[in-house]
């Protein structure tokens, strides 16, 4: 699998959530948790750090994720994924496991049950999920970041995390794992401000200080509010309820024409069920189509405060 992989391991009061990402720069970084969430990060791959030879921050509680611009805008992450804000390198060790490997081991150590939220392009979950089957069986859940119920950004049909790798998202889609989309029908929706970027800086604190600033740095460059992005499916696993959902069955496209790396939603109204017909047998996945971005945005802020 790709050795830039990050997996983190939380324990939440009834829950087990694992956030392996392939994601690159911010967006990989961080992965904001709930306060009742606590994230164990020290065994865990860290973000980009193969490639990079660096880590996240240390000092950060919770270790905190965002994706920053919007659909079809390119951010500069900086020569150390982060802003180039002068962050320390991480002096925590990388753990040794392939991403593959780390998260059968994570989840065969789980005594509850466990979700699984990728961030990245599906090519190590597709290859955890064929190369243990056993262990695969046992996860609860995938909420992932990906897809779209309508219009893509990689293509006009496809969504990048998709579009990276359409056969592995094929076989994660159809694993028989239950699946919730987390994907650009709503991405966009939960916004941060310079405002609110100012605030989190005027606290004080690392976590809030590193967070505020790498907003800041982001707007400056977008020009506009920025998007949390793939914290939005993180927020998804743990608080259900911050989104509204439908269910369609999905077929991911695999050819090798305009529509690659589409996940082709069936929205039509009447049940298709002609044993020809390409959504006949597709998985039923739970789509997220609306989200309270309010309670969204203040689960985020108020995770990363000193004032809850």
């Amino acid at each position: 699998g790709c050795p830039e992989a990050a997996a983190i391991i939380a324990d939440g009061e009834a829950q087990r959530v694992i956030v392996p990402s392939e994601a690159d720069g911010g967006a990989a970084g961080l992965g904001v948790l709930h306060d009742i969430v606590q994230a164990f990060l020290d065994d865990a791959v860290e973000v980009d750090a193969r490639i990079r030879g660096e880590g996240v921050i240390d000092g950060i509680q919770g270790d905190v994720e965002f994706n920053v611009g919007g659909i079809g805008e390119v951010a500069d992450d900086g020569s150390d994924g982060l802003g180039d804000l002068g962050t320390p390198v991480s002096k925590r060790t990388l753990d040794p496991r392939p991403a593959v490997e780390l998260i059968r081991d994570l989840i065969e150590g789980s005594d509850g049950p466990v979700t699984l939220v990728p961030l990245g392009p599906l090519t190590n979950i597709a290859l955890f999920l064929r190369s243990y089957p056993e262990t695969a069986a046992k996860l609860e859940r995938i909420v992932l970041m990906g897809g779209s119920a309508s219009s893509g950004n990689a293509t006009p049909a496809a969504e990048f995390n998709v579009w990276h790798d359409p056969e592995a998202a094929a076989i994660v889609f159809s694993s028989g794992v239950e699946i919730t989309m987390y994907g650009l029908d709503v991405f966009m929706e939960p916004r941060v401000s310079a405002a609110q970027a100012a605030a989190l800086i005027a606290e004080g604190t690392e976590c809030t200080t590193f967070a505020g600033r790498l907003i800041e740095h982001f707007i400056k460059q977008v020009g506009h509010d920025v998007t949390l992005g793939d914290y939005g499916a993180v927020a998804t696993a743990i608080r259900p309820e911050l989104s509204t959902y439908e269910h369609f069955k999905i077929v991911v496209d695999t050819s090798f024409g305009p529509s690659r790396g589409q996940t082709l939603c069936d929205r039509r109204e009447w049940k298709d069920e002609e044993p020809e017909s390409t959504h006949a047998k597709a998985p039923l996945v739970q789509v997220a189509m609306k989200v309270d971005v309010p309670a969204m945005i203040s689960l985020w802020l108020e995770t990363i405060s000193t004032k809850n």
